[in-house]
């Protein structure tokens, strides 16, 4: 991490940090302590503790009462919920934008698949999840639904934790570009019926392969 010179510091403090963490530079469970991470990023334990009360609230870190913080761990239910809501939320706007598509949302999509094409092409595994969520923010937002956007915007920082956990799961590189490439087709060829079928299954494959490794399902209460 680089240390934090900007102001202001807390939000640069958990800015690094929350970069840090989606980076993988942080493992799960990994202790996230105040003295450490202020040396580190130059600046006071006040300024850490409210960042990683912000970065709690992201759902990236876990904080117990005289524990202190972790990254978070995913369990398998949290893998379940989250790709089983991305694949609801992102059906529905693959769907509404492929019933509207347009020269110009059509070309914003096909760019934004081209820069995971180079992503994949470069091998950069931090610039792949990066571009992966991209595209699939760029189709929601194109739709022009904001309490979708919105509900989507909210889950933005799980997912990403959630596509660091799952990389392992996921097969070469090359299966980013080869999941994507039939959605993409679909959208911009103004398909919704095979738009939506294709993003609803979207994340089960690798979502339910990540959630086996993860262990059980927890019990029901």
């Amino acid at each position: 991490m680089k240390p934090v010179t900007a102001q202001p510091v807390d939000i640069q403090a958990a800015t690094a940090l929350r970069t840090s963490i989606l980076n993988g530079d942080h493992q799960p469970g990994q202790p996230l302590r105040e003295v450490e991470l202020a040396d580190t990023l130059g600046t006071s334990r006040a300024t850490i503790r409210v960042a990683l009360r912000d970065l709690t609230n992201d759902g990236l870190v876990d904080t117990r009462p005289n524990r202190g913080s972790t990254v978070r761990t995913l369990t398998a239910h949290d893998a379940w919920e989250i790709y089983t809501l991305r694949n609801t939320l992102e059906a529905m706007a693959a769907e509404l934008l492929a019933s509207n598509i347009t020269p110009a949302s059509s070309e914003s999509v096909t760019d934004e698949f081209a820069r995971l094409e180079r992503a994949v092409a470069a091998r950069r595994v931090p610039r792949i999840l990066a571009a992966d969520l991209d595209l699939h923010t760029t189709i929601v937002e194109l739709t022009g639904h904001q309490l979708l956007a919105d509900a989507y915007q909210r889950i933005r920082y799980q997912t990403q934790l959630y596509l660091v956990h799952a990389r392992p799961h996921i097969g070469g590189l090359d299966n980013y570009t080869s999941l994507h490439e039939p959605l993409v087709d679909a959208i911009t060829n103004g398909d919704p019926e095979a738009a939506r079928h294709l993003a609803s299954q979207h994340n089960t494959i690798d979502g339910e392969a990540m959630a086996r490794q993860l262990g059980p399902p927890e019990p029901e209460a």
